[in-house]
C-alpha cells in the first residue's frame, strides 16, 4: 500500500474478512496518511486485527509518532477522566503504545557506508519475498537532502517560491492526505501577500513554480519536493516534512478562507499540539460558528484545563443541545466533580442512552460508591457487552472484592484480549497472591511491553523478591522514563537500603518535582537522620500542602520533639481530620500525659476503630491502670489478634500476674516470636524459675542482642550464681553503660565482695543517683560501718521512701540504740 488515505483501512479489514486468500505481508507505508479517526482510520483494533492476518510493517515519521504521542497525553491528563478517552485531539495511547513497543527505528539520511548495507539488506529481502518492491524507501532517503536544499533555495528568493514552499507546509497540516492544486494556489496567494503585500500575483508565475517542485531531483527521478498523492491531490514528500516544516508554524494567516471541517480540525490540533493554545481556540470558534458540536466540545476542554469551569459548561451545553455525546458526558463529569450527583447522573443517563460506554461506567461508579453494587454491575455489564475493556475491568474489581475470583479472572481475562495493560495487571495480581509466579511475571511482561508503568512497576517487585535486584532496576528505570513517580520512588527505596542516601535522595527529588507525597516524606526523613530538621520540616510541609496526612503527622514529631506541644497537636488534628489513625494516637497520648483521661480514650476509640492496633494497646492499658482488667484484656485481645507484639506481651503479663503461667508462656512465645524482647526476657525468667537455666540462658541472650538490658542483668545473675564472676561482670557492664540500676547495684555488690569498697561506693553512688533502693541502701551500709550514722540514715531514709523494707530496718535500729 504504497499511496494511502483514510477509509483505506476499514475497506482492508472487511476485504480481509470476506476473503479466504491471506497475504504473507501488509506493508503499510506513511501510516498518518491514514488518519487515526475511530471511524475511518488507524485505531488499535484494526491493526491488531491486520496482525492477525499476516505480518505486518508499517512506516511512520519520529516527528508524527511523537506528536501522536502528546496528542495522547493531553487526553490523559485531565485528572483522570475517564472521558477523554474519546474527546481528545488526535491519536490514543493504546495506538501509540503498540506502535512504540514494536518499533524499528532507522535514520532518515544514509551515509555511504549505510546505503551499502541498506542495498545489501534490500537485496535480501527481495530474495525472501517475491514481489515486494522496497526501492521506493531506497531512493526518497538518497534524495530527501537534495530536495530539502532545493525546499530551501526557493523559500530564500522570497517572492512566489516561498510562498509555494509555505503553501505547501500549510497544506501537509491542513490535509496530511494531499490538497488539490485550486487550495494550493489559494493558500500560496495569502502567503505571497503576507510576504510582498506590494507583489502582484501573477497565475502564470505560480504555474511555473508548482512545475519547479513537481519535478525530480534528477533525470527520470519520480522524487520531487511536491507528489501525487491520488488523481487530484498533491502533497509535499513524506520525509520532506519535519525538515522543512518548524514547530512555530503559524496558520492563523488562512482563518479567513473557506476550508472543510477536517481542515480546520487539523489546523486546531496542529497549534494544540505546539501549545499555542490562542491560535488553537481561534480554529475552533471559526468551526464552532458553523455549529461543529466537535469544536465547541474541544472549546469546552480548553477551558476546563485553564480552570474557566464555567466557560467549559457553556460550550458543553451548546454541543450537547446538538448531540455531542461526549459534551453530555463532560458535563456529567463537572457535575460530579462539583458534588451534583443528581445532575451528574442525568447527563450521564442522557449519553448512556445514546450507547456511550464511558458514560455507563460513571454511572456504575457512582452505584458503585453509594453502595448499589447491583446497579454498577448492570452498567457495567451494558457498557462491557459493547466491548468497553475498563467496564469489564471493573466487574472483575467487583467480582474480586466479593470473594469471586474465578468470575474476576473470567473478566480480566475478556479485557486482557483486548489489550487492556489494567486487566493484565489484575490477572498478575491474582497469580502472584495465588503462588503462581511465573504466570504473574507474564501477565506483568505482557502489560509492560505495551508500556504499562504498573506492570513493569510490579515486574521490578517480583525481581526484588527474588534478590534480583539489577533486574528489579532496570524495570523501575523503565517506568521512571515514562514518568511513572512511583518507580522513582521505588528506585529511592532500592538505593537506600544499598546505603546509598544520595542517589536515593536524588530520585526522590525528581519524584518530589512530580509531587509524590511519599517521595517529599522520605526526603523528610533523610533530612531528619541528618539532623537538618529546617531542610525535614520543609519537605514534610510541602507533603502537607499536597494534603498527604503522614506529612502532618510528622510535622507534629517534630514539634512534640522540640516541646511545642500545642503545635503538634494542631498538626496532628489536621492529620486525624483525614483519617491517620496513628495522629489519633498521638493525640491519644498528648492528652494522656496531660492526664485529660476521657479525651485520650476518646481519641484511642476512633483510632481504634479504624483497626489501629497501636490504639487498642492504648485502651488496654487505660483500663489496666483503671483496674478493669476485664476490658482490657478484650482491648488487647483485639490488638493481638491483628498482630500486635505489645498486646500480646500484655496478656502475658495479665496471665502471669494471675499465676496462668501456661498462657503467660503462650502469649510471650508469641510476642518472642515477632522479636518482642521484653517477651524474651519473661520468658527466660520463667524458665529460671522453673530450674530450666539453660533455656532461661537462651531467652536471656535473644533478649540481650536486641538491647534488652534486664536481659543482660539476668545473664549476669545467672553468671554469679554459676561462679562465673568474669563473664558476670562482663554482661553487668553493659547493662550498667545502658543505664540498668539493677546492673550498677549488682556490680557494686561484686566489687563489695571482693573487697573494692572504693569501686563499690562508685557503682552504688551512680545508681542511687537514678534512684535505685537497694544502691541507696547499701551506701548507707558502708556508710554505718565507717561510723557515719548522720549519712547512713540520710541514705537509708531516701531507699524506705523507695519502698526498701530493709532501710527502714535499719532506721528502726538506729532510732532504738538512740533511744
Amino acid at each position: 500500500m504504497g499511496e494511502s488515505s483514510p477509509r483505506v483501512l476499514p475497506a482492508l479489514v472487511e476485504r480481509l474478512e470476506k476473503s479466504p486468500v491471506r497475504p504473507d505481508v501488509i506493508v503499510l507505508d506513511d501510516l498518518q496518511l491514514h488518519g487515526v479517526n475511530p471511524v475511518d482510520g488507524m485505531t488499535v483494533d484494526r491493526l491488531l486485527h491486520l496482525t492477525r492476518t499476516a505480518q505486518v510493517v508499517a512506516t511512520i515519521h519520529d516527528s508524527v509518532l511523537d506528536a501522536w504521542r502528546t496528542q495522547a497525553s493531553d487526553r490523559q491528563s485531565i485528572g483522570g477522566d475517564p472521558a477523554t478517552q474519546s474527546a481528545g485531539l488526535g491519536a490514543t495511547a493504546a495506538l501509540t503504545s503498540l506502535l512504540t513497543a514494536n518499533m524499528n527505528p532507522y535514520h532518515a539520511v544514509l551515509d555511504d557506508a549505510e546505503l551499502e548495507v541498506a542495498h545489501a539488506n534490500y537485496r535480501r529481502v527481495v530474495r525472501q519475498v517475491e514481489g515486494l518492491d522496497l526501492t521506493r524507501l531506497a531512493e526518497v532517503l538518497a534524495a530527501v537532502q537534495q530536495l530539502e536544499l532545493k525546499a530551501n533555495l526557493l523559500s530564500s528568493r522570497g517572492g512566489m517560491g516561498a510562498a509555494v514552499i509555505e503553501a505547501l507546509v500549510d497544506i501537509s497540516i491542513l490535509h496530511p492526505e494531499g490538497g488539490s492544486v485550486s487550495l494550493i494556489e489559494a493558500v500560496a496567494q495569502i502567503r505571497f501577500t503576507l510576504i510582498d503585500p506590494n507583489a502582484i500575483w501573477r497565475p502564470e508565475k505560480f504555474e511555473t513554480t508548482l512545475d519547479t517542485v513537481l519535478t525530480g531531483v534528477a533525470p527520470r527521478s519520480p522524487h520531487a519536493i511536491l507528489t501525487r498523492r491520488s488523481r487530484d491531490r498533491f502533497g509535499i514528500l513524506d520525509a520532506l516534512v519535519p525538515r522543512i516544516r518548524n514547530a512555530s508554524h503559524d496558520l492563523t494567516p488562512l482563518l479567513d478562507l473557506q476550508l472543510d471541517r477536517s481542515a480546520m480540525f487539523a489546523t486546531a490540533a496542529w497549534h494544540y499540539r505546539q501549545n499555542q493554545i490562542s491560535h488553537t481556540r481561534a480554529w475552533l470558534l471559526k468551526a464552532a460558528q458553523l455549529e461543529d458540536s466537535e469544536a465547541m466540545l474541544h472549546l469546552g476542554i480548553i477551558d476546563w484545563k485553564s480552570g474557566s469551569l464555567d466557560d467549559a459548561r457553556n460550550w458543553y451545553l451548546k454541543a450537547a443541545q446538538l448531540g455531542e455525546i461526549n459534551a453530555m458526558v463532560r458535563l456529567g463529569f463537572l457535575d460530579e466533580e462539583a458534588g451534583n450527583l443528581d445532575d451528574a447522573r442525568n447527563w450521564y443517563l442522557k449519553a448512556a442512552q445514546l450507547e456511550d460506554c464511558v458514560a455507563m461506567v460513571h454511572l456504575g461508579t457512582i452505584d458503585t460508591t453509594a453502595g448499589n453494587l447491583d446497579d454498577a454491575r448492570n452498567w457495567y455489564l451494558k457498557a462491557a457487552q459493547l466491548e468497553d475493556t475498563d467496564a469489564m475491568v471493573r466487574l472483575g474489581f467487583l467480582d474480586e472484592e466479593a470473594g469471586n475470583l474465578d468470575d474476576a479472572r473470567n473478566w480480566y481475562l475478556k479485557a486482557a484480549q483486548l489489550e487492556d495493560t489494567d486487566a493484565m495487571v489484575r490477572l498478575g495480581f491474582l497469580d502472584e497472591e495465588a503462588g503462581n509466579l511465573d504466570d504473574a511475571r507474564n501477565w506483568y511482561l505482557k502489560a509492560a511491553q505495551l508500556e504499562d508503568v504498573h506492570g513493569m512497576l510490579n515486574l521490578g517487585l517480583l525481581e526484588k523478591d527474588a534478590g534480583n535486584l539489577d533486574q528489579s532496576r532496570a524495570w523501575w528505570l523503565k517506568a521512571a522514563e515514562l514518568g511513572f513517580v512511583d518507580a522513582m520512588h521505588s528506585l529511592g527505596l532500592l538505593d537506600e537500603e544499598a546505603g546509598a542516601s544520595e542517589d536515593a535522595r536524588t530520585w526522590w527529588c525528581k519524584a518530589a518535582e512530580l509531587e509524590d507525597s511519599d517521595s517529599m516524606i522520605n526526603l523528610g526523613h533523610l533530612d531528619e537522620h541528618a539532623g537538618n530538621l529546617d531542610d525535614a520540616r520543609n519537605w514534610y510541609l510541602k507533603a502537607a500542602q499536597l494534603q498527604a496526612p503522614y506529612g502532618m503527622f510528622n510535622l507534629g514529631l517534630l514539634d512534640e520533639k522540640a516541646g511545642s506541644l500545642d503545635d503538634a497537636r494542631t498538626w496532628y488534628l489536621k492529620a486525624a481530620q483525614l483519617e491517620d489513625t496513628d495522629a489519633m494516637v498521638r493525640l491519644g497520648v498528648l492528652d494522656k500525659e496531660a492526664k485529660s483521661l476521657d479525651d485520650a480514650r476518646t481519641w484511642y476509640l476512633k483510632a481504634a476503630q479504624l483497626e489501629n492496633t497501636d490504639a487498642m494497646f492504648g485502651l488496654g492499658v487505660l483500663d489496666t491502670e483503671a483496674d478493669n482488667l476485664h476490658d482490657a484484656r478484650n482491648w488487647y485481645l483485639k490488638a493481638a489478634h491483628l498482630g500486635h507484639p505489645d498486646g500480646m506481651f500484655n496478656l502475658g503479663v495479665l496471665d502471669a500476674e494471675a499465676d496462668n503461667l501456661h498462657d503467660a508462656r503462650t502469649w510471650y512465645l508469641k510476642a518472642a516470636h515477632l522479636g518482642h524482647p521484653d517477651a524474651m526476657f519473661n520468658l527466660g525468667v520463667l524458665d529460671k524459675e522453673a530450674g530450666n537455666l539453660q533455656d532461661a540462658r537462651t531467652w536471656l541472650l535473644k533478649a540481650a542482642r536486641l538491647e534488652n538490658t534486664d536481659a543482660m542483668y539476668g545473664l549476669g545473675v545467672l553468671d554469679k550464681e554459676a561462679g562465673n564472676l568474669q563473664d558476670a561482670r562482663t554482661w553487668l557492664l553493659k547493662a550498667a553503660r545502658l543505664e540498668n540500676t539493677d546492673a550498677m547495684f549488682g556490680l557494686g555488690v561484686l566489687d563489695t565482695e571482693a573487697g573494692n569498697l572504693h569501686d563499690a561506693l562508685t557503682w552504688y553512688q551512680k545508681g542511687a543517683h537514678l534512684d535505685h533502693p537497694g544502691a541507696m541502701f547499701n551506701l548507707g551500709v558502708i556508710e554505718a560501718d565507717a561510723g557515719n550514722l548522720d549519712a547512713a540514715r540520710t541514705w537509708w531514709a531516701q531507699a524506705a521512701n523507695f519502698g526498701e523494707a530493709s532501710a527502714s530496718d535499719a532506721l528502726d535500729s538506729l532510732r532504738r540504740e538512740s533511744d
